[in-house]
């Protein structure tokens, strides 16, 4: 009668670690579906370069630092995944201007 206590708390136990491991995935692979868009947000590279390009070096970098504030104001806002993947996004491209103005 015992032993089927404790097979019972053992198989409990082990579902119990298996949702918790289930959350712990979860998030783990919204993380990295973030991380993917924010790099895939390299990709307009290019056409922040040439908008860098067309505006002179100072407009660049006051550009950059004002979008570095606007995607800081929408990650801190965040309510979800999809709007804290738009925050990176725009965050990654202030760093582009910001990079280019210093370099034009």
């Amino acid at each position: 009668d015992i032993t089927q206590v404790v097979a019972e708390q053992k198989v409990n136990i082990l579902a119990a670690s298996v949702s918790t491991i289930g959350a712990t995935t979860a998030q783990v692979l919204a993380t990295l579906a973030v991380g993917s868009i924010s790099e895939l947000a390299g990709l307009l590279s290019p056409l922040t370069g040439s908008i860098a390009e067309r505006f002179h070096r100072r407009t660049a970098m006051a550009t950059g630092l004002a979008m570095v504030g606007v995607g800081a104001l929408l990650a801190a806002a965040a309510q979800h995944v999809v709007m804290l993947a738009v925050a990176l996004v725009v965050l990654n491209q202030s760093k582009v201007l910001l990079d280019l103005g210093l370099l034009v």
